[in-house]
């Protein structure tokens, strides 16, 4: 996998091509790119044998030459070909959630912020996310809503569940829908409703 960066009124490159770059492992997935104050951040699955990780590099926004090493958001999860985690920005902060097994089957979420600090994640026990979607509620721009809303193909049904700010829940895994199988999941909120829509 490979990122590109490009002047947005010009259109010129300013860096060509280059691959993701990581110590070790194999990058895998689908990288997505998120600004977060002055970085690109790109967050990947970074998979070491049998041992899946989320991490993200960061690439300045003054001086794309400078990018920062691989760090890992989530040192062990479980990595579906639906893509089992998601992230979106609101201000300072980027939140990103994620299906885990470790410790017992929940989903987490925590974010990183403008200082490339990670918070200590808020741990939804139980749910399972095998596709997912993060989206953040923005009406009260001082107490955003952030919300994930994900599909367990196990159980067949969708759930969301949601957190405030500072990651406090404020909703837990809650069922949406029932389903055979989903490949893709969104969602979007606004004035403390969140819409969620999938494909079958």
């Amino acid at each position: 996998y490979k990122y590109v960066i490009a002047d947005s009124v010009t259109g010129q490159v300013i860096v060509n091509p280059t691959i993701i770059p990581v110590a070790s492992g194999v990058v895998t997935g689908s990288p997505r790119v998120f600004l977060l104050g002055g970085y690109f951040v790109i967050v990947f699955t970074n998979l070491f044998s049998t041992i899946s990780q989320i991490q993200y590099i960061t690439i300045s926004c003054a001086n794309p030459t400078v990018v920062t090493t691989e760090v890992a958001i989530a040192s062990n999860y479980v990595a579906f070909t639906t893509l089992s985690w998601d992230a979106a920005v609101h201000g300072n902060r980027l939140y990103v959630a994620w299906d885990s097994v470790v410790g017992g089957q929940h989903i987490e979420i925590t974010y990183l912020d403008t200082t490339l600090t990670i918070a200590a994640s808020q741990v939804f026990t139980g749910a399972v996310g095998t596709v997912m979607s993060v989206c953040v509620d923005e009406t009260s721009i001082n107490q955003p809503t952030i919300y994930a809303a994900f599909f367990d193909q196990i159980g067949s049904l969708g759930y969301v569940l949601a957190v405030d700010k500072n990651l406090n829940q404020t909703m837990t895994a809650t069922t949406l829908f029932s389903a055979g199988t989903v490949p893709a999941i969104t969602c979007a909120a606004q004035n403390g409703v969140v819409n969620v829509i999938y494909e079958v």
